[in-house]
């Protein structure tokens, strides 16, 4: 059988294999949440090439004058966040340390050795999804718990939330100061 996902499909799909990862990680199983996030890293790229291709296909790869397009390498995350920021996209400093926090995670992980700390991992992940999601609203491009469903949609939910839930608790705590 042949699997033929276009960018935006291929996101989806490790997206979702991200939330079972998250969703299979335990006390007993912390392995799983290193899947989680080489998977929700490889979903905000493909994500942010999507975006950037909603411009024009070409764009998202790295010599787009190629003679031979097919043979050319793409974009990564950071051109693309790059690319979104010079057509009036506007993140925050906290999107961007998110960001860098994942990505140094994401090539330790890859390229030599890790630590984890699943509340962190949780958080993070929670604040990329409501920015993730907070970007698309704004810039009217695609709903992303409208491709989600079941159980992934639970988890992508409950990322979220948790996230909502760990602000107001941060608000309430700065305002007994």
């Amino acid at each position: 059988m042949d699997y033929k996902f276009d960018i935006l499909q291929n996101a989806v799909d490790s997206l979702r294999e991200a939330l079972d990862k998250f969703s299979e990680g335990s006390d007993e199983n912390g392995r799983a949440y290193k899947f989680a996030v080489l998977n929700f890293s490889h979903f905000l790229e493909l994500l942010s090439k999507y975006h950037v291709s909603q411009s024009h296909p070409l764009l998202i790869y790295k010599n787009p004058f190629s003679k031979n397009i097919s043979k050319e390498n793409t974009i990564g995350l950071w051109d693309a966040i790059q690319f979104l920021r010079n057509e009036g996209a506007e993140f925050s400093k906290e999107f961007y340390a998110d960001l860098e926090w994942l990505k140094k995670l994401r090539n330790n992980i890859e390229h030599h050795k890790f630590e984890l700390n699943v509340l962190e991992v949780r958080r993070v992940l929670g604040r990329l999804i409501r920015a993730t999601d907070e970007f698309n609203d704004y810039h009217e491009l695609i709903n992303v718990a409208d491709y989600l469903g079941g159980k992934h949609l639970e988890v992508y939910g409950q990322l979220a939330d948790d996230y909502k839930a760990s602000l107001a608790d941060a608000k309430i705590a700065a305002k007994g100061k």
